[in-house]
């Protein structure tokens, strides 16, 4: 009963540090793993175990930049932590490895593309491939967010009871 969801809990709060430190993991992944920005705030989800080992993702090409720095400014209001799925090499050269995750020439995709059109669908399956990559290179739990879904409110907040 009990015990066996504590230790489920437990290895999910545990972080893997001989994957983060993997030359596989990407900087921004080691740098921002923990989903709270303990040195912005003082509240107790900072210092929540439960996210110790989750990472929030917001994937964008330079296409949506405003958008995403609009994003970010509002994420950065919450005290969140996040890394960038960088869709094209532009927005990685923008950003850089401290913030995003490079992408893979093979899958990178630049402009605006429509809903199933053009190359919507190549850039939509190369989110979730990069998700799984960084889930499995890094070992962590990953939040998946686009870019056009914003905070305006703590949405992980249910998860430290309040």
């Amino acid at each position: 009963g009990n015990s066996n969801s504590n230790s489920n809990s437990n290895s999910n709060t545990h972080v893997n540090l001989r994957a983060l430190t993997s030359p596989q993991c990407p900087l921004a992944v080691r740098q921002n793993v923990g989903l709270y920005n303990s040195s912005k705030s003082t509240t107790t989800s900072t210092t929540n175990p439960s996210f110790a080992n989750t990472l929030l993702v917001v994937a964008c090409n330079y296409a949506f930049l405003d958008m995403l720095q609009n994003w970010e400014w509002l994420a950065n209001k919450l005290h969140l932590k996040w890394v960038v799925l960088a869709l094209d090499q532009q927005l990685y050269d923008a950003l850089g490895p401290n913030r995003a995750i490079a992408p893979d020439a093979e899958y990178s995709v630049n402009g605006v593309h429509h809903f199933r059109a053009g190359q919507f669908n190549k850039l939509s399956c190369n989110k979730f491939r990069m998700v799984q990559t960084v889930a499995q290179n890094c070992q962590v739990s990953v939040i998946f967010n686009d870019v056009d879904n914003i905070f305006f409110q703590d949405p992980f907040a249910h998860d430290l009871g309040r």
